[in-house]
């Protein structure tokens, strides 16, 4: 009958246990000191056969949280910021007299001439397009250009006549009116000092 009072009193025990996360959730180390008759042995007061080195089940497992760091904002080094050299500033127009070649009339018409003008602008402002550039003087188009050097987009014009005081010139591509860029308001007699009349 002792028997059964402690197997009563050991399944009550570990439930309870079990229902509240103490134990391993097996019965077996109860179940086999029952069938060996263990229980006996350890009421009587003996020493058990065996020793059961693992965590007893009424120990509970201390439950530690877990260690939160703070963020560590990370802090780039700067940058310095390198500007660009700014280029040698090149005027945006310049009417100079050249040699030899051929040279446009305005009219659609190319002639060899001894002497030619060149008006040069700064290819920057002007950058290549699926359109050619036309230079418009008044209303003479010059269609011809070239670049005689990087940077450089000029326009061969037959005479220093063509160049008339007064006169607009502008650049627009093709037949592209939103292109046209208004170069000189109006051709003025310190635009065209130094060429020959």
């Amino acid at each position: 009958m002792p028997n059964a009072i402690w197997s009563t009193a050991a399944v009550v025990a570990f439930t309870a246990l079990a229902a509240c996360g103490g134990g391993r959730g097996s019965a077996e180390p109860f179940a086999e000191s029952n069938a060996a008759g263990s229980s006996d042995a350890v009421s009587a007061g003996e020493a058990p056969d065996r020793v059961d080195t693992r965590r007893s089940d009424h120990e509970a497992t201390p439950v530690v949280p877990p260690v939160v760091q703070p963020a560590t904002p990370v802090v780039q080094p700067a940058t310095p910021v390198v500007q660009p050299a700014t280029p040698a500033t090149r005027p945006l127009i310049t009417i100079s007299q050249i040699g030899a070649g051929d040279a446009e009339d305005g009219s659609g018409h190319v002639v060899s001439q001894a002497q030619r003008i060149a008006v040069d602008l700064d290819a920057r402002v002007f950058p290549p397009r699926a359109l050619d550039p036309v230079l418009h003087v008044g209303a003479l188009r010059f269609v011809h250009y070239s670049h005689p050097r990087p940077g450089v987009l000029r326009f061969a014009v037959d005479a220093a006549a063509r160049l008339a005081l007064g006169a607009e010139l502008a650049v627009q591509y093709g037949d592209d009116v939103a292109s046209r860029r208004v170069v000189l308001q109006a051709i003025t007699q310190d635009d065209l000092r130094g060429l020959a009349p």
